[in-house]
């Protein structure tokens, strides 16, 4: 549940920033950042189910193990997402290029 507090409260600060951002540029970064939102409710899913398999005792059953290696299997398959995160990003960082002044 902290997970899914602490998602919350980064989303609110940041929507200022979104929101100042498509006053000034015209532009919707909230919409160009979604598959990383995306992203991070799966993570905060997959820690959820690590949470609650760490919470279970563990009795060495078949049943049970098998349960275990399912639901660690299926995040472990979804698990690298680099290049949804990058191309994002490259969306992002070549919108704001030319909008950012390096001092």
């Amino acid at each position: 549940m902290l997970y899914w507090q602490a998602l919350k409260d980064t989303e609110r600060e940041q929507q200022l920033s979104f929101d100042e951002a498509k006053l000034r540029w015209g532009v919707d970064y909230l919409q160009m950042s979604q598959s990383i939102r995306d992203l991070e409710y799966e993570l905060i899913c997959a820690l959820d189910d690590v949470r609650a398999i760490q919470s279970v005792h563990f009795d060495g059953s078949t049943d049970t193990e098998g349960q275990i290696q399912e639901i660690t299997t299926q995040h472990r398959d979804k698990a690298n997402r680099k290049d949804t995160y990058d191309s994002c990003f490259r969306v992002i960082e070549k919108s704001l290029k030319d909008k950012i002044v390096l001092t």
